[in-house]
């Protein structure tokens, strides 16, 4: 994924120190970046921090320039829902399925 891109989430934000993202709502990648230690690839969807630094998922202390990060495993290109349709029907989540062909 790269700066432009549109995406959908994959899944809610788990908590209020997370990035806010709906599942199955579209948004644009506003920056990325990856982690240094584990290669993560990490973007941000538009939303700021006044955090210095943020825990990736391998524990690494990462700098947030500003901007709060959401590891790119959590969303799937717009362009490439019709895979994600076809995964959600194969694990009989219909109503996540609909949602997408929806959009």
């Amino acid at each position: 994924m790269k700066q432009g891109d549109k995406v959908i989430a994959l899944s809610d934000a788990p908590n209020e120190q997370s990035q806010f993202r709906r599942r199955g709502s579209v948004y644009l990648v506003n920056e990325t970046t990856h982690c240094i230690y584990c290669l993560r690839h990490l973007i941000n969807i538009g939303q700021r921090t006044n955090f210095q630094a943020v825990k990736c998922k391998c524990g690494t202390m990462l700098h947030t320039g500003g901007f709060m990060w959401t590891p790119t495993d959590e969303f799937v290109l717009l362009d490439d829902k019709d895979k994600e349709i076809q995964r959600a029907v194969e694990v009989e989540d219909y109503e996540f399925a609909a949602k997408l062909r929806d959009l």
